[in-house]
């Protein structure tokens, strides 16, 4: 103890001071803390005495406690023996206890959820009426979710309890409600994004095919139209309503299939068709769409066909209705136009048909053949004559003496005059065939009379003034209606028809005319007598003609004899005095020949001159026919367009040699091009000037207006001048090469177009 006072004692002092602060230290100072240190000495001795004190105690106390632990161990020892045959009983009663406790509070729990109102069961019991709910109100994404739902519980085991197997069965089911509400929406007026949302909703629905989707929207589709079909037929205008009703539900629907079922296979075209036109074939995915817009058209011309007209004039502009209609569905490949010329064409040769039929009837169903007698038409045709001297009749005034035959002339002709511009020339031989059949039945009519042998002489004098007479004067009618110039000539420049064998062909008075009487050889005979009476009527008028103008003659060949001998001296006469005359004239004629020369140079100088004139004065000449004031922001284009009216005269005066016919042309079109494109481009695409000034510049034809218009469309962009489209003044039909895109053309190939030597303006 002490060896550990001395060391903790030099270790402190050697911590707390230096050897160096020892020597610099007085004696006091050192005595000082030489106390101290004892001090401290002292103080830790009497500290380790007691530590060592008190660990003896607790030494003495650890030695009683486990005594005292091993004593109670021993006790516990005994007890748990006499203690442990109890023990399983009452392990497993715990066990017991506890896994009832389990199932109780589990039970108890179930019973709170199911008591709640938000627990699943409850949400699957009322999935069916939110199924209706999201039906009526057009949710249908929500009822696709529930429906899929319902779908999930099925392939799960739930689906053995009967509450869930009946909720999944109702909403299974329900899917064929959402389906009608899903496709009655396609049974009234279309929006385009709602439908194809509605389509996308009916594709996630997997029982139905693309096929069945397809059908199904057309079919709905036709429930629409009937229903507005129905709902405007008792509308005075219903056939003008009904084309426009189809118009507007066919053009929405096929806008709306082909955005939602796109065509996705190449169409093969033919060279010579114009590719902006889609054409559809038997092959094509909207082979579907082709057969609902056929069937529609058809039933469209049936409602036209079955509507009673009260005039041609009505048809006419039921076809100009539908011709439009035609032509807006054009660009979608149902151009029905050539169907609309079949069917219309047909309905009014069918109206014709009806009345030459109702006029022969009501001609052929009298009893008797009622003729005016030949004294009286005598003396009224005399006293006709006399009033009438100067008139030109059309119709012979034979035809007078027969009151019925005047009155189907007469319809025959109206007939004629209501068609002769609703038709086509391919239907002319139709119209001639139903008035030759109309002819055939009159004839038949007269031969029913020549069972009497009374009427023998009435009949012959209706039949000459049939043949002679009515027949003839019908051709005249028929040819001016239907000229051979308009209706045969310009299509067979180059073929063998003529007029004659276009006369000869369209020709009442033929060999069939009396193909259904029964006494046709009676009717040839009086033909041939009427043929010999005309026969030798002629050739005595031509006897007497010929006699008349040789007296004629002879008289007239006097007269000239004696004036040519007149005329013969004065022209010896003339012919001394121009000997005379012919000295002077070869002097004047030098003398003209240097004024000429000298004219000749002055006119070219004033030619150059006029030239100048006319090109300053040429925008002067336009804004003083039109007497009207420019307006604000004239002056900035004036010398612009000066310069344009310069080019032109330089252009209008450029010699032609060398250069070929169409050639000629080439420049005015290309500097009207530049002009109409310069106040254009100012206008529309700088806007630079005003809608006054353009429009002035309109009016006094600086600018082009149908070309301008061209280039405000979609692909005319760059159009060169308006012949190029013009397809009617071309052979087949078609646009000028220039309108071809230069990818389908020969890269090597020089093309000009024929009319303004235009290279390529395709859009």
């Amino acid at each position: 103890m002490d060896d550990f006072n001395k060391e903790f004692s030099l270790t402190t002092l050697k911590h707390q001071f230096d050897e160096s602060d020892l020597h610099s230290m007085s004696l006091d100072e050192l005595k000082n803390m030489r106390q101290k240190v004892e001090d401290k000495v002292q103080n830790l001795q009497s500290e380790l005495s007691d530590l060592a004190f008190h660990n003896y105690r607790t030494y003495v106390d650890v030695s009683t406690t486990a005594e005292y632990c091993r004593e109670k161990f021993s006790q516990m020892d005994i007890l748990m023996r006499q203690s442990s045959s109890s023990f399983p009983a009452l392990e497993e009663q715990i066990d017991q206890f506890k896994n009832q406790s389990t199932q109780l509070f589990n039970e108890f729990k179930l019973l709170s959820d199911v008591e709640s109102t938000n627990f699943l069961i409850w949400e699957i019991i009322r999935l069916p009426k939110l199924m209706e709910k999201c039906i009526r109100a057009g949710h249908f994404d929500q009822a696709y979710s529930i429906t899929n739902f319902a779908l999930s519980i099925k392939q799960s085991k739930l689906v053995q309890y009967p509450l869930f197997k009946n909720v999944v069965d109702y909403l299974l089911e329900a899917r064929h409600s959402l389906l009608d509400e899903l496709f009655n929406k396609f049974s009234g007026p279309l929006n385009l994004a709602s439908s194809i949302q509605i389509i996308n909703n009916i594709r996630k629905i997997p029982y139905i095919s693309k096929t069945q989707l397809r059908i199904s929207i057309l079919q709905y589709r036709d429930i629409y139209l009937e229903k507005k079909v129905s709902s405007i037929m008792s509308e005075p205008d219903f056939i003008l309503r009904v084309i426009e009703v189809y118009r507007e539900c066919m053009y929405d629907t096929i806008i709306l299939y082909l955005a939602v079922f796109p065509e996705t296979d190449t169409q093969q075209r033919f060279v010579n068709e114009d590719t902006r036109w889609e054409r559809w074939t038997g092959s094509s995915q909207n082979y579907l769409l082709q057969c609902w817009a056929q069937k529609n058209i058809e039933r469209l011309l049936s409602y036209v066909q079955c509507f009673d007209y009260t005039s041609l004039l009505d048809i006419e502009m039921v076809v100009s209705k539908l011709m439009s209609c035609a032509f807006s569905f054009g660009r979608m490949g149902l151009d029905f136009r050539s169907l609309i010329h079949y069917k219309f064409s047909q309905m009014v040769l069918n109206i014709f048909q009806n009345k030459i039929e109702a006029a022969t009837k009501s001609f052929t169903s009298k009893e008797k053949i009622d003729l005016i007698d030949d004294g009286i038409f005598e003396n009224t045709q005399s006293e006709l004559k006399k009033e009438i001297n100067r008139v030109d009749l059309s119709a012979p005034l034979e035809l007078c003496i027969w009151d019925e035959l005047c009155i189907f002339g007469n319809s025959i002709i109206n007939a004629l005059n209501e068609i002769r511009h609703s038709i086509y020339i391919n239907s002319i031989r139709r119209v001639f065939n139903i008035l030759h059949f109309s002819f055939q039945n009159i004839f038949a009519w007269l031969d029913s009379f020549l069972s009497n042998q009374e009427n023998i002489f009435i009949v012959k004098k209706a039949t000459f003034l049939l043949i002679k007479q009515f027949l003839p004067f019908i051709n005249c009618c028929f040819f001016s209606c239907f000229p051979y110039e308009q209706c045969a000539k310009k299509y067979f420049i180059t073929g063998n028809c003529s007029l004659n064998e276009y006369k000869n062909t369209f020709n009442f008075v033929n060999s069939n005319i009396f193909g259904l009487c029964k006494n046709e050889s009676f009717f040839c005979q009086i033909i041939k007598e009427f043929d010999l009476k005309e026969n030798e009527e002629r050739n005595i008028l031509i006897e007497e003609e010929t006699i008349n103008t040789k007296n004629e003659g002879n008289d007239e060949r006097l007269e000239i004899e004696g004036e040519e001998k007149e005329e013969n001296k004065e022209i010896l006469k003339i012919e001394d005095e121009k000997e005379e005359g012919n000295e002077e004239i070869l002097e004047v004629e030098e003398e003209k020949k240097e004024e000429n020369n000298e004219l000749l140079e002055v006119e070219e100088e004033r030619k150059e001159e006029n030239l100048q004139e006319n090109i300053e004065m040429s925008l002067a000449t336009k804004l003083r026919r039109i007497r009207k004031k420019p307006p604000d922001g004239w002056d900035l284009i004036e010398p612009t367009l000066e310069e344009f009216e310069a080019k032109m005269r330089e252009a209008e005066t450029e010699p032609h040699e060398g250069k070929r016919r169409t050639e000629t042309v080439w420049p005015v079109f290309r500097i009207h091009h530049q002009r109409s494109r310069y106040i254009f481009n100012l206008f529309y695409k700088e806007e630079k000037i005003s809608k006054e000034l353009y429009q002035f510049c309109i009016d006094a034809k600086l600018v082009d207006a149908l070309l301008a218009a061209k280039w405000k469309k979609q692909g005319f962009e760059n159009l060169c001048c308006l012949r190029c489209i013009q397809t009617r003044d071309t052979n087949f039909g078609t646009n000028c090469i220039c309108r071809v895109p230069k990818s389908k053309l020969d890269a090597d190939r020089v093309i000009e177009c024929i009319h303004c030597g235009c290279r390529g303006c395709s859009g």
